[in-house]
């Protein structure tokens, strides 16, 4: 975050598509380490405020076309 002018919401995503971890409104400026909290294929930054906003929760699945042929291609 430390090049970030604005608080984010950022979902740390497996190989599978699943958000295992949310961390939300990133402090904007901040050198501090986000630990995604095990291992992770995908990260999807968001703007601050998006999870609560969608009601988006770990568990939840992300699928989008490149995240199908990287899967497809292993």
């Amino acid at each position: 975050m430390k090049n970030t002018y604005l608080p984010l919401d950022m979902l740390f995503i497996g190989k599978d598509g699943k958000i295992r971890t949310i961390k939300e409104n990133a402090e904007p400026l901040s050198e501090a380490i986000i630990d995604s909290k095990g291992p992770i294929d995908y990260v999807l930054e968001l703007n601050g405020g998006t999870v609560k906003r969608l009601g988006i929760r770990t568990g939840n699945r992300v699928e989008n076309e490149l995240m199908q042929s990287l899967r497809k291609a292993q």
